[in-house]
């Protein structure tokens, strides 16, 4: 999916950056989720409704905290800017998506070097 976001990226096609970048993030997430920390989807409908929170949130926050358990010495900081960036991303995706908001050059480029940054950390850890 991050292919796709690049692709869209360098041919102009702005509006669907922060989406694609977003999700592209999220499938590694999901890797975590259910290969790493050995949940399903039932776990993930049960966290949701017990901590009040999106499934995304629930995600991100459980596969943040499995990177920043790791021993490596970078670990928390990797965690820590995951969480900062997939904020930033999602709060891109989130205007774009639902507000009626152009997408700059500057913006879908922004949205491809995020996801960039977080693919390539959470790559470290899986």
């Amino acid at each position: 999916m991050f292919s796709i976001a690049k692709s869209l990226h360098e041919s102009s096609d702005y509006i669907c950056v922060p989406h694609s970048a977003y999700y592209a993030c999220m499938q590694l997430i999901l890797y975590i989720w259910y290969y790493k920390l050995g949940k399903d989807e039932s776990e993930l409908h049960q966290l949701s409704s017990k901590e009040q929170q999106k499934s995304h949130n629930v995600l991100s926050n459980y596969a943040i905290n499995y990177i920043m358990k790791f021993p490596k010495s970078d670990a928390k900081v990797d965690g820590s800017n995951i969480r900062n960036k997939m904020f930033q991303l999602k709060k891109m995706r989130n205007n774009y998506d639902y507000k009626e908001i152009d997408v700059t050059h500057d913006d879908s480029k922004r949205a491809t070097d995020y996801a960039d940054d977080i693919i390539k950390t959470i790559k470290k850890y899986i």
